[in-house]
């Protein structure tokens, strides 16, 4: 799955009953996703937008989602 919260809420519904689960995150959709928060960051990209969605998938790839989450949403407040 992509890095939509809404499909994962719906995951833990359909799937309640099932306890031994793997879930598996999508990284195409959500370095989409990071590429298109890097642009608007970065006006049209360049290197520091590249230095970004680096990070960002750097964090990702070793576990630390929530970390990247709890980032986002400081973002968006201080704007």
């Amino acid at each position: 799955m992509d890095g939509s919260l809404y499909l994962w809420d719906q995951l833990k519904t359909v799937f309640k009953d099932i306890s031994n689960k793997v879930c598996i995150l999508d990284i195409i959709h959500v370095s989409e996703y990071i590429w298109l928060i890097a642009y608007v960051m970065y006006k049209e990209g360049g290197d520091d937008a590249k230095a970004y969605v680096y990070k960002k998938l750097k964090l990702i790839s070793e576990g630390k989602i929530a970390s990247y989450i709890i980032e986002l949403q400081t973002e968006m407040k201080s704007d």
